[in-house]
């Protein structure tokens, strides 16, 4: 889980909302992420 970020700094380094990347995800525009033991999206360069 090195270089990984939450969603809330992901959402705030793509300048989207955390809704818009819920709703991406659900579309399938997003693969979800790998998450952390505690539940927590884990964002890295790739979806960047």
């Amino acid at each position: 889980m090195k270089n990984r970020i939450k969603i809330s700094d992901f959402v705030k380094l793509t300048g989207s909302t955390l809704k818009t990347v819920i709703y991406y995800h659900k579309i399938g525009l997003l693969q979800e992420p790998e998450r952390s033991v505690g539940g927590y999206r884990l964002y890295g360069p790739v979806e960047l």
